[in-house]
Formats: C-alpha cells, sequence, structure tokens
C-alpha cells in the first residue's frame, strides 16, 4: 500500500451521543416513505426520540424499542387491512401479532418510565464528564514504519508455515544395500557319497544296473540342476 502524501485525520465521534445516533439510523427504515429521502427520515427518527424527553443515555434505547414496536404493529395492520383478499383466520392472525407488538412496546415504555422514578427517588451522584474524543492524526512516515512492520512479519509467518510443513513430511526411507546371496553348495560333494546317501535310503536305487525308482529319478534330476555329477561321475543333464 503506497503511503499517503497527507495526513488522514479520523472522524472524531463523541460518545455521549452515539447511542443516539445509533438508535435513530436502525428507526430510518421505519420512516423511510414515498414522501422521505434517507436524509428526511433520519431527523424524522431523531425528533421521534425527542418526543419521549429522554434524561439520560439509557432512555434512548427504551424511546426506539417502543417506537420500533409500535411502527412495525401500525404497519402490520394497515398491511392486513389493505389486504382485500385474506381469509379470517389470516386476519386474526395479523391482528394477534400487531396487539403482542402493542403490549411489548408498552412493557419498554413503562421500564423506562419506573427506572425514571427511581433515578428521581435516589439521586445518583455526578459522574465526571466524558472528554471529547481527540482528533488522531497518521502521518506518512508513520504509514511507512507499519508497513514495513507488518511485511516482516508475514515473512516471518510464512517461513515458520514453511518449516512447519517441512517437519510434517515423513522422512524418505533409504534403500537397502544388496547384500549378494550365499552360494548354494552341493549337499555330496562326490559321487561316491551321494551313491552312499541314495543305497542308505533307498533300497530301490541300483546305479549299476542303470535301474532308477521314480523318487530317486527325481533326486538325481535336482541333483544335476545343482551341479552335483551322476553316479559314474558323469554329469546328468535334463
Amino acid at each position: 500500500m503506497p503511503a499517503k502524501t497527507a495526513a488522514s485525520p479520523l472522524s472524531p465521534v463523541d460518545p455521549r451521543i452515539g447511542l443516539r445516533f445509533a438508535a435513530a439510523e436502525h428507526l430510518i427504515p421505519f420512516f423511510r416513505i414515498q414522501i422521505a429521502d434517507t436524509p428526511t427520515a433520519r431527523r424524522m427518527a431523531h425528533s421521534a426520540l425527542d418526543a419521549y424527553y429522554p434524561e439520560s443515555r439509557a432512555d434512548f434505547i427504551n424511546a426506539a424499542r417502543t417506537i420500533a414496536f409500535s411502527m412495525a404493529a401500525i404497519a402490520l395492520l394497515g398491511k392486513a387491512t389493505a389486504t382485500p383478499n385474506l381469509t379470517m383466520p389470516e386476519q386474526l392472525r395479523a391482528y394477534g401479532c400487531a396487539n403482542a407488538l402493542n403490549r411489548s412496546a408498552e412493557q419498554s415504555e413503562r421500564s423506562m418510565m419506573v427506572r425514571r422514578a427511581y433515578l428521581h427517588a435516589n439521586p445518583q451522584p455526578e459522574r465526571p464528564p466524558i472528554p471529547p474524543a481527540e482528533s488522531t492524526t497518521i502521518s506518512p512516515q508513520d504509514e511507512a514504519e507499519i508497513e514495513a512492520r507488518v511485511a516482516e512479519a508475514m515473512q516471518e509467518y510464512r517461513a515458520a508455515c514453511a518449516r512447519s510443513a517441512a517437519e510434517k513430511q515423513p522422512p524418505q526411507a533409504e534403500a537397502p544395500n544388496p547384500q549378494p546371496a550365499p552360494s548354494a553348495e552341493p549337499p555330496f560333494r562326490t559321487p561316491a557319497s551321494l551313491e552312499a546317501a541314495l543305497r542308505s535310503a533307498m533300497p530301490g536305487f541300483d546305479a549299476e544296473a542303470g535301474r532308477v525308482t521314480p523318487i530317486t529319478d527325481g533326486l538325481l534330476r535336482r541333483g544335476a540342476r545343482d551341479g552335483v555329477p551322476g553316479p559314474n561321475g558323469v554329469q546328468r543333464t535334463v
């Protein structure tokens, strides 16, 4: 944001009249009619508040609430009367809502009168006057310093977010170093040892006659694949 060349004064607001203006602004829609624009409706709202002779700032709330309930009841009754095609139940419902709004307005005005009577019977000590709001001006140098501090804070915030995102990422698993597979050595290093083992385990084995059982033939085939020589010292191939 570029620095302004001139000071930007803030409009002072007197807190002693803030409640009055806030209440009047909310009453403007009730007074905005065809012959009254927004400025005229605002003056009408202030005039309606003055009609209740407010004695304290709290009276503005009760007066505004009383006016709002009363105006809403009047508007509801007028709309119900101006609509000819309303059925009897709808008319009775509209009149009941208007009557409830009227009771709320009377209750709000009654509570204001009770508070006034209590304050008249029990006068409160005078409060110190509220000092008027002072106008605040911001110089271009102050605006530039504020912008620099905001930019620095945003940079630190982005860096902290980046560090937090990096810490939340799971660590990448390192690939294990491949180990060389151990070389399988045949259980029988010589043909004699293979023949002796087969003779003791399987009586049906006859190496001299060249006759073998199906189980023995499978073992010989597996031994040939593993690089074990045959019974006669010759490596068999399948």
